[in-house]
């Protein structure tokens, strides 16, 4: 919203202070303990300077007029939550499950429902029992055995010594599902759009890349592309027709409403000439 090329803490910090971050230890195990005092003191680094950044860029962002926008973003975050799958397959949030055969998709809803119970009993994340790309391999091998499971590559030693025999099993138990009772991928047609869209979405991004050099803002922040897509399906005839769009922002509405709704107007008709 400063409109910064670099937005990581390294590069504010040493735009704001001067200072560079040592990141030897951002990926480093921090579950051990006790930690090495250099990691203490790498850890403390990192807190130093953030009150003082605050107030700083607080007082940019108040400087621009832009301080509001920040906030209801930051209420935006703050108020996502992880969504509940209320008893939906696991595999609609797995890549790639679309293109699954029923009997593929039932392993892979069975291998991720025992991954899953897994990483609950270990209180664990889910990709360290083992990731995606292993279930994937599975899902494509079928193993019947210990020795096809270790011959997919999909699992090493020590998993294969943990959780193999239970992905056999649930293998197995998907492989059993009777042809009739297999799962399919939930399909839904898009919604028909009007052929005017596209251009619609051109004279948005003719506006957009505009008004964002003249704010020395990122594109996507002014307008991404999802949002010009929205906004050109709704085609607005007034900037509060905007505020059926909540994605857009009760900022971006109040900044640029107007300015949208004139992006999007036609231009006026051409007066014919008379001839004299």
């Amino acid at each position: 919203f400063l409109g910064m090329a670099v937005t990581g803490l390294d590069g504010v910090l040493t735009h704001h202070f001067g200072v560079s971050l040592d990141k030897r230890f951002q990926k480093k195990d921090w579950s051990k303990r006790p930690l090495p005092k250099e990691m203490i003191d790498y850890a403390a680094s990192d807190t130093l300077y953030l009150l003082d950044l605050a107030r700083r860029m607080e007082k940019d962002l108040a400087d621009l007029g832009r301080l509001e926008w920040v906030r209801e973003e930051c209420e935006n975050l703050a108020a996502v939550r992880y969504p509940v799958s209320a008893g939906e397959p696991l595999f609609l949030r797995f890549k790639g499950a679309g293109r699954l055969r029923p009997r593929s998709l039932a392993i892979l809803e069975a291998l991720l429902r025992l991954r899953m119970e897994h990483a609950e009993k270990k209180d664990r994340p889910p990709f360290k029992i083992f990731g995606n790309s292993a279930i994937a391999e599975i899902v494509k091998a079928r193993p019947g055995n210990l020795a096809r499971l270790a011959a997919s590559n999909a699992l090493s030693e020590k998993q294969i010594r943990m959780y193999g025999e239970d992905a056999l099993a649930a293998v197995a138990m998907a492989m059993a599902i009777p042809e009739e009772d297999l799962p399919a991928y939930p399909r839904q047609r898009p919604a028909r759009l009007s052929p005017k869209v596209p251009e619609r979405v051109r004279m948005l991004r003719e506006w957009r890349d505009k008004r964002a050099e003249a704010l020395g803002l990122d594109p996507s922040l002014v307008l991404s592309k999802s949002l010009m897509h929205a906004v050109a399906a709704l085609n607005p005839e007034s900037a509060a027709a905007l505020s059926e769009l909540p994605e857009l922002g009760k900022w971006r509405v109040a900044e640029f409403g107007e300015e949208i709704v004139q992006a999007l107007a036609p231009p006026p008709a051409r007066r014919k000439k008379r001839r004299r």
